[in-house]
């Protein structure tokens, strides 16, 4: 499986599957929770603040995607734009909370890049 890929590369987009699931399932969950209430503003701030955040949730997935198709792939331009993407999916994420779950995955995605590069080249 780890023929000519890196390691690296790999655990970088399974952390950042992971963090997407995490993002996903609280951005769902508190999605509902706030559209269910009596409260008609708590369902508008539930609207506004669901409107707000799902950019940086869609955009942590399409990071992802482009994680895993340069990994099986074998490109390393795929993973360098998984990466900046994911930096992408922090900052427009509300108050970096999604850079928080999103870090590891920035950091490994550029390391893991910079060493599938190496390999291609050789």
């Amino acid at each position: 499986m780890f023929l000519n890929r890196n390691k690296l590369s790999f655990f970088a987009h399974l952390l950042a599957t992971l963090a997407g699931l995490m993002v996903t399932y609280g951005y769902l969950g508190a999605t509902a929770e706030g559209l269910a209430s009596e409260d008609s503003g708590t369902q508008a701030g539930t609207a506004i603040a669901a409107a707000i955040l799902l950019p940086g949730v869609v955009l942590t997935w399409i990071g992802v995607l482009l994680g895993w198709l340069g990994f099986f792939l074998r490109v390393p331009g795929l993973s360098l734009t998984a990466s900046i993407v994911y930096i992408v999916a922090g900052i427009v994420g509300i108050l970096g909370l999604i850079l928080a779950y999103l870090l590891p995955s920035i950091i490994l995605g550029f390391m893991g890049w910079a060493k599938e590069n190496k390999l291609k080249k050789a």
